[in-house]
C-alpha cells in the first residue's frame, strides 16, 4: 500500500510564493507513440516533453547527448558503508571492451539481447516502438538508444514493470523513452541503476522505485506524469538525482520512506504534481538543494516527525 505522506511542513532557502499558471500555460504536450519517420535531431527535451520553465535554478533539464555511447558511468556495487548520499559511488567504465549487441537488425527484441548480453556489452537500439518487458539480473550492461528518442519507445504491460533490475545486476540507461501501465515503470531490486537523457512516464504507481538496497542515479532525465509519484526511493536504498524533470505526477514528484534510504536532489526542476514536490518521511534521510519546488499542490516539501534531523534542504525555489 502507498506510504503515508505526512502533512506538508514550510522548509526551503526562501519565503513561500503561490505561482499561478498551469503546465498548459507552458506548453507541455502530451505523450506520443513515436512515428516511423526519423525525427530532425534536438527537438526539445527527453522524449519530446517540454518541462516548465525552471526559474533560473541551478541547469536545464534538458539533455545533451554524447557523440558516441562507448564510455559508460556505472554504479559501484561495492559502495561505501556510510548509508547517505555522498556514499554513493560511481565507476567509470569502458564498455567499448564489450560487444555491441544491435535490436532488431541483430536480435529482434531488446529482452533477446539481453538474454545474450554478457558483462560490459551494450544493447544499441534503433528507432521503433518496442512492446516488452526487459529485465536485467546477475549481469553489467548498457541500453543505449541510437539516434532521436523521439522515435524510440520501450513500452510494458500492466502486469510488470518495463524495465526490471534485480540483485547482482548494474544497469545503465542512456537516451531511451520508457513508458508503463503497470505499478511501476522502472524496478530496482538491490541492483544499481544508472539513467541518463531519458524519459520515464506512465507508471499506475511510480516511474521510478528503488528499494531492498538498490541504488540509482539519474541525470538530465524526466520522470512524469505517473499515478502516484515519479520516484520513489524505499526499504535502504539510496539515489543521487541531478538535472532532472519531475513534473505531473498524481501525487509526489518524489518521494523518499523506510529506515536508511538516503537521497541527494539537486539543480531539479519539480512542480505541477498533485502532492507534495519532495517528501521524506519514516527516518529516511535526504538532502534537497539549488530545486526549483514550486506549484506543486501541497506545497514544496513535506518533512515527517521522524526525519527532521536527517534533512537537510538547502536554496530552493519555493
Amino acid at each position: 500500500s502507498p506510504a503515508h505522506v505526512p502533512p506538508p511542513r514550510q522548509t526551503g532557502g526562501g519565503h513561500q510564493q503561490q505561482h499561478q499558471g498551469s503546465p498548459d500555460a507552458y506548453n507541455i504536450p502530451k505523450q506520443h507513440t513515436p512515428s516511423p519517420t526519423h525525427a530532425s535531431p534536438n527537438q526539445g527535451s527527453p522524449g519530446g516533453v517540454s518541462p516548465p520553465a525552471r526559474g533560473g535554478v541551478g541547469q536545464s533539464a534538458s539533455p545533451t547527448t554524447p557523440a558516441s555511447p562507448a564510455r559508460s558511468h556505472l554504479m559501484s556495487a561495492a559502495s561505501a558503508a556510510q548509508p547517505g548520499p555522498a556514499s554513493l559511488q560511481v565507476m567509470d567504465e569502458d564498455l567499448a571492451q564489450g560487444n555491441q549487441l544491435k535490436v532488431p537488425t541483430q536480435y529482434r527484441t531488446v529482452s533477446e539481447a539481453v538474454q545474450h548480453a554478457k558483462d560490459g556489452d551494450s544493447v544499441v537500439i534503433s528507432a521503433g516502438h518496442y512492446k516488452e518487458c526487459v529485465r536485467v539480473w546477475g549481469k553489467r550492461i548498457e541500453l543505449v538508444g541510437e539516434g532521436s528518442m523521439q522515435e524510440l519507445l520501450i513500452e510494458g504491460d500492466a502486469k510488470q514493470p518495463t524495465v526490471s533490475v534485480g540483485s547482482g545486476a548494474s544497469l545503465r540507461i542512456f537516451n531511451l523513452m520508457l513508458q508503463g501501465s503497470g505499478q511501476q515503470v522502472i524496478d530496482v531490486s538491490g541492483g544499481s541503476l544508472q539513467v541518463e537523457d531519458s524519459n520515464i512516464s506512465g507508471a499506475s504507481g511510480s516511474g521510478l522505485r528503488v528499494h531492498s538496497g538498490g541504488e540509482a542515479s539519474v541525470r538530465r532525465s524526466v520522470l512524469c506524469r505517473c499515478q502516484q509519484h515519479g520516484m520513489h526511493v524505499a526499504a535502504g536504498s539510496r539515489a543521487k538525482i541531478e538535472s532532472c524533470s519531475l513534473f505531473e505526477n498524481g501525487e509526489c514528484g518524489m518521494l523518499v520512506t523506510q529506515g536508511r534510504s538516503s537521497v541527494h536532489i539537486s539543480r531539479c526542476m519539480v512542480s505541477f504534481n498533485r502532492g507534495v514536490g519532495i517528501a521524506v518521511d519514516q527516518e529516511a534521510s535526504a538532502t534537497i538543494e539549488d530545486n526549483d519546488l514550486r506549484n506543486n499542490v501541497r506545497g514544496p516539501t513535506s518533512v515527517g516527525p521522524t526525519c527532521s534531523k536527517s534533512v537537510q534542504i538547502g536554496s530552493n525555489l519555493t
